[in-house]
């Protein structure tokens, strides 16, 4: 029998002597190559349905955006905005990491799935995690003790917006962890299907069944995620994940995904407040309707870079495993490949929007949205070091114990408010976030090629074990 499995890995996976691999003994070789061989194989699928998920989500998107013109007009129009970028905020900062901890230490986990309730053990850490942070989050925030309206939207912040966010980010972050998990697995159907059902139409149905307030838009879309995520996650609890979990190992995997998750809450929120300051900033000196161009413009921008979003989410579980049995090699060479045919892409999407700004945004947003062009060609210079950051993103955090993500980001941010303090005479706020963003993906650059020689050296320091 397990000849026959060997056998029948080895002809999905191809041959091992095609791997190049040397210096290792045939049964660690062996063992690798049908690994390296399954993974080529399998994500060719992945990425092609991974792919097709994202240009879904980006299109759907784009109609949602439209949506929320048409639907709440200019002013409840620059209220969502503010209000889905403070809801990243929040909800990518009280994760506490989890997003990046719970698929990466599931895919480092993998390969002993059968004979041990690891991932189980993780998956309910994160969710008890979750849980207790969520609980003290919502007891602030609606006893007005956090006063998240005023906090982000200024003192023109509609009633009960504060409700909707805590709705909202609870929402996100259920969404958040069974993502995660699924990734981890390499589930990818369910994965997708949860990235697209979630981000790409349940925002449009909230739009629809929100009688243009943009509270309860944002409410509606934080319950869909919830209901979205619970349905998901049934289909996770069928496979008996929890099973066998000591309180011993509950314990273990608590610290082991704070602790490295953790270290990374920098990095959450820096990457938010990196696209959020300079609404917020706008919002408070020139109107919440100038905030709301700016805040389509950096949409426009996000938009892009969500087409490679794919790629990162396959990279995490892919170079991890690929690094822990020693496959380093292999790993570099596909980050690389995956990186330059990112900016490539990037670069002609990014060429033909600088090109047809204004017929993009009259066709899509209306003529009153005209004034954003300026600031979205400015953006789109950005596009390629946005693209950098977020291909190399999730590679570093497969391989790295080291917050280098965290550490780049806060550098930007504090470029960014450095020059929207010294320089807000001379620069707009999309032309320094622009700056901002080409010092990321610079920054992302070095930390890949000083990880990549560190881990020849010091591999320990990098991949760490899955259990510690």
């Amino acid at each position: 029998m397990f000849d026959a499995i060997m056998k029948a890995l080895l002809r999905f996976g191809g041959d091992t002597a095609d791997i190049g691999l040397t210096g290792l003994d045939t049964g660690r070789k062996s063992v690798r190559g049908i690994l390296e061989g399954w993974i080529k194989a399998a994500s060719r699928h992945n990425y092609i349905a991974t792919l097709a998920t994202e240009l879904s989500i980006l299109g759907l998107s784009l109609f949602a955006l439209k949506l929320c013109a048409y639907i709440l007009g200019p002013t409840g129009f620059g209220e969502y905005a503010l209000a889905k970028r403070a809801l990243s905020i929040l909800t990518f900062t009280l994760a506490c990491g989890l997003g990046i901890a719970v698929p990466r230490y599931v895919s480092l986990t993998e390969e002993a799935s059968a004979t041990s309730n690891r991932q189980g053990a993780y998956l309910l850490g994160a969710l008890l995690l979750s849980a207790s942070i969520l609980t003290v989050f919502a007891t602030l925030a609606l006893s007005g003790l956090l006063p998240l309206g005023k906090i982000f939207l200024g003192d023109a912040s509609p009633p009960f917006m504060a409700s909707a966010l805590v709705a909202a980010v609870i929402g996100l972050s259920m969404h958040t962890i069974c993502n995660g998990y699924l990734r981890g697995k390499l589930w990818m159907r369910k994965a997708n299907a949860l990235q697209l059902i979630n981000l790409g139409l349940t925002p449009i149905v909230a739009l629809l069944a929100c009688g243009a307030q943009s509270t309860r838009a944002i409410a509606l879309m934080g319950l869909g995620w919830g209901v979205v995520s619970i349905i998901f996650g049934c289909t996770i609890a069928a496979h008996q994940p929890f099973k066998g979990v000591s309180a011993s190992q509950l314990k273990d995997s608590v610290r082991i995904l704070l602790s490295f998750g953790v270290i990374r809450v920098p990095g959450e929120f820096a990457l938010f407040a990196l696209t959020a300051i300079p609404t917020f900033v706008a919002a408070h000196k020139v109107g919440i309707q100038s905030a709301g161009v700016l805040s389509l413009s950096i949409s426009i921008l996000q938009v892009v870079g969500a087409l490679f979003t794919g790629v990162g989410v396959l990279l995490l579980p892919q170079v991890s495993r690929l690094v822990s049995t020693g496959a380093t090699d292999r790993a570099r060479r596909l980050v690389r490949t995956a990186l330059l045919l990112s900016l490539a892409i990037a670069g002609a999407v990014a060429g033909v929007l600088f090109l047809s700004a204004d017929l993009v945004i009259n066709i899509f947003f209306g003529s009153q949205m005209g004034q954003s062009t300026t600031e979205i060609r400015w953006l789109l210079v950005g596009v390629f070091p946005y693209v950098t950051y977020l291909t190399l993103r999730n590679p570093l955090d497969a391989v790295a114990s080291w917050p280098y993500n965290s550490i780049n980001l806060t550098a930007g941010c504090l470029l960014l408010v450095a020059l929207l303090w010294l320089g807000g005479d001379y620069l707009s706020p999309g032309s320094s976030l622009t700056f901002a963003l080409l010092l990321v993906g610079c920054a992302s650059l070095m930390s890949w090629r000083h990880s990549c020689k560190s881990e020849t050296t010091h591999p320990e320091r990098l991949i760490g074990q899955a259990g510690d």
